[in-house]
């Protein structure tokens, strides 16, 4: 059985650690769209690295 939808949390931070996250939430990701999550975030600083990650379940992207 294919699963319709998953709950999937992002975060966004300057740091590899992720222990200055600057921006977080949760999108679903559905299957008609191959679970893709796309987010468009806003008031980033320009020219600022930022590290990325998601999370589903107990699952956490590197």
């Amino acid at each position: 059985m294919m699963v319709k939808s998953i709950r999937v949390e992002w975060e966004m931070a300057e740091d590899e650690k992720f222990n200055k996250v600057v921006r977080h939430g949760t999108e679903v990701a559905m299957s008609e769209l191959a679970h893709s999550v796309h987010e468009e975030v806003c008031g980033l600083k320009p020219g600022q690295e930022y590290y990325y990650r998601f999370k589903t379940g107990n699952e956490i992207s590197p």
